[in-house]
């Protein structure tokens, strides 16, 4: 699972320099299309959390809080210096709830609720766990995405969150019956389904039809989508090995996507060097430089964040103290 939340926050930093890519070049339907595969990323984390349950602790509430606060001081300071609006300022302060880290202040929000959600799980028979599974999915999908209600569009959401973290409770229940289906089956169904809806989206890109292929394939509660997150979850499920070293790489993937994907001065950087190789290369080898460059934004925001280890460590012995 450590493994699946490294490869989720690569096609996450990777997926972000395409969108700065395409939003420059839209005519390129090529990459655009390659986003569809790439949109995994957010919803496996967040089938992690509900597959072992969050379990809220002032600790590790304030490690989250901790972490999102350095990494996003100097943007933090400089709203505050050169911008004299006093509203701004006020927004700044307020860094979790003001900002323009979505994924953030809903996964917070997600962490709050969740002891809710887990003594509901413990203490409800299935057909209840099964309702409140329906209930939000007809929330999210039918209301968020098929009529395209303002309030859940997009799935960027807690309902949305919600649904997912219910649907990864749901996985572990009924563990013992996807655990006898094998490997290779659950890879080629994962494979099968992202060659279909790339290659359908790609030859009605600039139809209706394209239009809701992608409505059904890319938004964070589109269906086509959360079944594509899950088959890649159990690819990941069904692997089992153990490694330190992987462990402590992913301890780091919260400050990957704080460092490189929401600060603006790492986007502006990140799309000037993708449009200055877009320059002198295209096809294939673009995109393998492109997987090259996201590859090494997140080795190099992971070694930033064990940089700061001792102040993690001290953090940590603070709030055992409280």
């Amino acid at each position: 699972m450590e493994t699946l939340r490294l490869i989720s926050i690569y096609f996450i930093v990777l997926y972000h320099l395409l969108m700065w890519f395409v939003h420059r070049f839209p005519e390129n339907k090529p990459y655009m299309t390659l986003w569809l595969p790439l949109h995994v990323g957010v919803i496996c984390f967040i089938l992690i959390s509900g597959y072992f349950g969050i379990k809220p602790s002032l600790k590790g509430f304030c490690h989250l809080l901790g972490v999102f606060f350095i990494f996003s001081l100097p943007e933090i300071i400089y709203s505050i210096v050169h911008v004299s609006s006093i509203d701004t300022t006020i927004d700044a302060c307020l860094f979790v709830t003001k900002s323009h880290y979505w994924f953030v202040r809903t996964y917070i929000t997600l962490y709050l609720l969740s002891p809710l959600l887990n003594v509901f799980n413990q203490g409800s028979t299935l057909n209840q766990k099964k309702l409140m599974l329906l209930s939000l999915g007809v929330i999210s999908i039918y209301a968020g995405n098929i009529i395209n209600y303002p309030i859940y569009a997009d799935g960027k959401n807690v309902v949305n969150f919600l649904f997912l973290y219910q649907i990864g409770y749901f996985l572990k229940l009924y563990s013992e019956k996807w655990s006898n289906v094998h490997f290779w089956k659950v890879l080629s169904a994962y494979c099968l389904l992202n060659c279909v809806v790339c290659i359908m989206y790609y030859l009605t890109f600039d139809t209706n039809f394209g239009q809701v292929i992608w409505q059904l394939s890319f938004p964070y509660n589109s269906p086509i989508l959360i079944i594509n997150s899950i088959l890649l979850f159990l690819v990941f499920a069904k692997l089992q090995f153990s490694s330190p070293f992987v462990n402590n790489l992913a301890k780091g993937v919260f400050a990957v996507y704080i460092l490189s994907c929401n600060l603006p001065y790492a986007q502006k950087a990140q799309m000037y060097i993708v449009r200055w190789i877009y320059q002198y290369l295209s096809g294939v080898p673009f995109l393998f430089l492109l997987a090259l460059f996201a590859f090494l934004i997140v080795g190099g925001c992971i070694g930033i964040y064990w940089l700061f280890r001792p102040l993690w460590r001290n953090l940590d012995n603070l709030t055992n103290k409280l």
